[in-house]
């Protein structure tokens, strides 16, 4: 098979729609109940209870880092209620399992990021998802959270 029929044939696995199982970003969990991506064609489409947030189109691609393969996906939305999502591409890496597809998006014009987390001031989207009427087959375990360290200096209580 030749890469780029293993492309289009990983592109093609997007393709359906997706319910939001948690989102985060900066490291902060997002509300994201009732979000549902339709991927169909290079273009994408996005619903919150109902109503159109996102539209666009993407691309897809894969990459090689440290000896792990790795398919980039690539956002640029035509539509969009939040305006910092429009004016160019955003970059992302996105790995399917089953019916689970994880997202990590960058902000438009950031450098794609390199892995699946988020934390404070990153400008990262990370997306948990499952395929539409796969809840009925396996409930998603999947849950997101975001954990705030605080450190404390110690002292010497012996001093």
């Amino acid at each position: 098979m030749s890469n780029e029929t293993g492309v289009m044939n990983i592109a093609r696995s997007l393709e359906g729609q997706w319910y939001n199982v948690c989102t985060e970003v900066d490291g902060e969990p997002v509300d994201q109940a009732h979000s549902v991506i339709e991927m169909r064609d290079n273009e994408f489409k996005a619903e919150q209870d109902g109503n159109v947030t996102y539209r666009g189109t993407y691309t897809v691609g894969p990459i090689s880092e440290d000896g792990r393969s790795q398919y980039h996906i690539t956002l640029f939305s035509k539509e969009s209620v939040n305006h910092l999502s429009l004016g160019g591409s955003r970059p992302g890496l996105f790995q399917i399992s089953g019916e689970t597809l994880k997202t990590v998006y960058a902000g438009v014009g950031q450098p794609a990021p390199r892995q699946f987390n988020t934390y404070g001031g990153c400008d990262l989207v990370l997306t948990h998802s499952r395929r539409l009427g796969a809840e009925r087959l396996n409930p998603p375990r999947a849950r997101c959270f975001a954990v705030r360290v605080r450190l404390h200096p110690v002292t010497n209580a012996s001093a």
